[in-house]
C-alpha cells in the first residue's frame, strides 16, 4: 500500500474508519511524528481516564451535546425532556466525554438499529437531580445516532487533513509486507453493551468532584426502557464487582446464577419494583466484598430480593434457594 492508496480508503466511506486508523498508524509510525503517533492511538484504543477528567483540553468532537431527559413511574413509556435553569448544571450533565474505540463506536452505530441511545446517570448524579425531581424520576441523557456518525465523520477528516498535510513524507513510504497490512487492518471485536461514558464535573451543590456518565441502554421504544435500565444496573453490579472479585467460585458461581435470575425478573416487574432489586442486588455486593461484611446488613438485602421473587411463581423457589446458600455460605 502506498500513499495513494491510504488516501483512496479515507475517502471511501465503506471502508471502517478503524481500519483505515490502523493502517495510517504504520505509515506515520515509520515517519516518527510522535504527536500523530499518540493521537492515532488514542483513537484506537480509546483514550485514558485520566484524559477525560480534564474537560478543557479533552477533544470537543468527543464531547456533543445530548437531551437531558427523565422516565417518571407514573408515565414511564415516555422520555419527558427536563429543563435545567442553571447552565453550568445543564452543560455538565448534557454534554458527556465519549472515551472509546473508533471501533467501539462503529460497533454502536452497526450493531443497533435504533435511533436514540439513553445514557443513565451515576447514583451521585442521579441523587442531585432527585432532590428537584423527587425519587420517582430516572434522569437520563438521550443522544442520537447521528452524534456517533459526526465523531466518526469528524476523525475521517481529520485524518484526511492530517495525511494531506504529509503527503510529501509519505509518498516515499511503501508498506509491502502483507502481514504488516492484515495486523493494521483486523477490527477490534467489541460488545457494545460493555462500554462506559465517562465525564467529570463539578457537583454545584457541594462543590464535590464527581462522575458524570454511566451505561447505555438501547431502545426507541422506551415503555420497558426503566426495567432495561434496572436489568443492566444489575449486570454492571455482577460484572464491575463481583467478577472481578477474589470471592470463592462457589460464591462466583452463586451470584452469577443470582443475577440472571433478577435480570429475567426484571423483565415481568413494574419499574419500581424493578428499581427496588438492582439497589438490594447492588447494597448486597458492596455488603459481601466489603472487609468485614455486616450479616444485619446483607440479610436485609437478601430479603428484599427474596421479597420481590415471591410476587413471581417462576423464581420465588430459584432464588430463595440461591440467597439462602449464599447467606450460608458467607456465615462459615
Amino acid at each position: 500500500m502506498d500513499f495513494a492508496q491510504l488516501r483512496k480508503e479515507i475517502l471511501d466511506a465503506k471502508i471502517p474508519l478503524s481500519v483505515i486508523l490502523r493502517k495510517a498508524y504504520v505509515f506515520f509510525k515509520r515517519t516518527n511524528n510522535s504527536e500523530i503517533i499518540n493521537w492515532i492511538e488514542m483513537e484506537l484504543n480509546g483514550y485514558d481516564d485520566s484524559l477525560c477528567k480534564d474537560w478543557e483540553n479533552f477533544p470537543e468532537y468527543r464531547k456533543p451535546h445530548g437531551q437531558p431527559k427523565a422516565f417518571y413511574t407514573v408515565n414511564h413509556n415516555t422520555a419527558t425532556p427536563l429543563r435545567i435553569h442553571n447552565d453550568k448544571l445543564y452543560e455538565k450533565i448534557s454534554r458527556l466525554c465519549f472515551h472509546y474505540s473508533i471501533a467501539q463506536i462503529e460497533s454502536i452505530i452497526s450493531e443497533n438499529s435504533d435511533s436514540h441511545f439513553w445514557f443513565t446517570l451515576p447514583k451521585k448524579n442521579e441523587q442531585l437531580l432527585q432532590k428537584s425531581l423527587g425519587e420517582n424520576v430516572t434522569p437520563v441523557v438521550e443522544y442520537s445516532k447521528d452524534s456517533f456518525v459526526a465523531m466518526l465523520n469528524h476523525v475521517r477528516n481529520k485524518l484526511l487533513k492530517i495525511v494531506l498535510a504529509n503527503e510529501s513524507n509519505l509518498r516515499k513510504l511503501n508498506i509491502d509486507d502483507s502481514s504488516e497490512i492484515t495486523e493494521a487492518s483486523m477490527p477490534t471485536q467489541i460488545n457494545a453493551n460493555q462500554i462506559n461514558i465517562y465525564n467529570e464535573g463539578k457537583n454545584l451543590m457541594n462543590n464535590d468532584f464527581v462522575s458524570v456518565g454511566g451505561d447505555i441502554v438501547y431502545g426507541d421504544k422506551a415503555g420497558a426502557d426503566l426495567n432495561k435500565i434496572s436489568a443492566q444496573n444489575i449486570l454492571n453490579s455482577f460484572n464491575k464487582k463481583i467478577s472481578d472479585s477474589d470471592l470463592s467460585p462457589e460464591l462466583m458461581d452463586l451470584f452469577a446464577q443470582l443475577s440472571d435470575n433478577l435480570v429475567r425478573m426484571c423483565e415481568k416487574l413494574s419499574s419500581d419494583d424493578a428499581k427496588k432489586v438492582a439497589r438490594d442486588f447492588d447494597n448486597l455486593t458492596e455488603e459481601v466484598l466489603s472487609k468485614t461484611p455486616r450479616k444485619q446488613w446483607y440479610e436485609l438485602s437478601a430479603q428484599g430480593l427474596i421479597e420481590a421473587a415471591k410476587s413471581l411463581k417462576d423464581f420465588a423457589i430459584p432464588v430463595m434457594l440461591i440467597v439462602q446458600e449464599i447467606s450460608k455460605l458467607l456465615s462459615q
